[in-house]
């Protein structure tokens, strides 16, 4: 909780710095306004029986404010609202939703820092528990031009998941680096490191590092190969390590002027401490599609992921394929679907069942003038199990903003 706040603080600091040097160069915005809100749920506990319908208005005051100049900018977004019950009205609270970034860059150099602030009782998906949550997450990145074909990235990230009783809290923190060098015109080599460390109130803190190896090479202008290789350790505490190997075959291939393929192939190894090795292979597709009105992504992965969060703590096989699509109807008029569909499937070493995920969205969305908007929504969310009936639940919902 420290850290985030010292991030917060750390943002809001080095922006102010970074902009008082061009202050009279910089543009100035603010919008103050209202966001509300209605949604009507089949299924507001999220329970496999007996099933209760709720409806739920938001409303309260918002606000953006956002300072630019040539190298710098500072955007800031965000709301207060009250939620308000037609059966429940013990479950009414307050809701709260910050958004802050400031990126600069100058030369050879660039900077990155966001703030994320959310107090809600809206669970996004039916893994997140009911009741309030309160989520804090900061970021920092840096880039460093050492050479005209050499670039240095560090990073570093902290997150921290309040959830009520009988969740536990969560805080997630850790740094990156990353190496990206152009070996001759055709040849470029990239290099990752990623350590997260997950601390836990009650479960055995964890720590995870992800280290990669890229090298790819550019056949045609429109054709680039490569190799890649992934190497993941996981301590667990009390319970055994665990190591993932990954070697993979990749492929990018520009298939129209407005269409981009990414494919990416091998085959995992998982080592665990007094368990037999295991494998597998491992999949990513991603085909994306932009036109004048219409913006299409596809994607499909298969493979081993950790995963630490209040939930879910171990190691999965996971398949995953992914959908969505934004269409211009009119000049005031869109309108966006999107699909995910999961399964995992735990390891030798994980206690959990298989599970299955499912959610969708088509979404209306009504821009008459810069700062109005109107969005009208339906959202299908459903979870499976193995032993355990399934989870579903069905959203309507209609958002309103409006800022000056």
């Amino acid at each position: 909780m420290r850290i985030l706040v010292t991030s917060a603080v750390s943002l809001n600091f080095f922006t102010a710095v970074l902009f008082c040097s061009s202050l009279c160069a910089a543009v100035y915005e603010v919008h103050p306004g209202v966001f509300s809100s209605y949604e009507y749920t089949d299924n507001y506990f999220g329970t496999v029986h007996d099933k209760h319908n709720e409806s739920i208005y938001l409303i309260g005051p918002s606000i953006g404010l956002s300072v630019s100049t040539p190298s710098l900018s500072w955007e800031n977004s965000g709301r207060i609202t009250r939620s308000y019950h037609r059966k429940y009205d013990e479950e009414e609270s307050l809701n709260a939703l910050f958004d802050s970034h400031a990126a600069a860059s100058w030369t050879h150099h660039s900077l990155d820092l966001a703030y994320t602030y959310s107090l809600t009782s809206r669970r996004e998906s039916l893994d997140d528990p009911l009741g309030k949550i309160r989520i804090q997450t900061g970021s920092l990145g840096y880039g460093y031009e050492l050479t005209p074909e050499t670039l240095l990235s560090l990073g570093y990230r902290t997150a921290y998941e309040n959830n009520p009783y009988p969740e536990e809290n969560l805080t997630t923190q850790g740094p990156s680096v990353g190496l990206t060098h152009q070996l001759t015109q055709r040849q470029r080599l990239s290099l990752t490191y990623d350590y997260l460390y997950h601390r836990y109130e009650l479960s055995d803190n964890t720590w995870v590092s992800t280290s990669n190896a890229h090298w790819g090479y550019m056949l045609t202008s429109r054709l680039e190969i490569g190799t890649g290789f992934m190497y993941m350790h996981e301590d667990r505490g009390r319970l055994s390590s665990e190591n993932i190997y990954n070697a993979s075959v990749t492929a990018g291939y520009v298939l129209t002027r407005n269409t981009d393929i990414d494919v990416s192939g091998g085959y995992s190894w998982l080592n665990m401490e007094e368990q037999d090795r295991q494998g597998s292979y491992t999949l990513d597709v991603e085909m994306t599609t932009e036109t004048r009105y219409d913006v299409f992504l596809l994607s499909a992965s298969r493979g081993y992921t950790a995963e630490f969060t209040t939930d879910r703590y171990g190691t999965y096989i996971t398949k995953s394929a992914s959908i969505s699509w934004d269409r211009t109807l009119m000049r005031t008029l869109s309108a966006s679907v999107t699909g995910t569909y999961e399964s995992r499937e735990p390891t030798a070493d994980t206690e959990a069942e298989k599970e299955r995920d499912l959610i969708g969205r088509v979404s209306l969305i009504w821009e008459p003038v810069e700062y109005l908007s109107a969005t009208t929504s339906f959202e299908h969310l459903q979870e499976g199990y193995e032993i355990s009936d399934t989870v579903r639940e069905n959203r309507y919902r209609i958002t309103i903003e409006g800022r000056y």
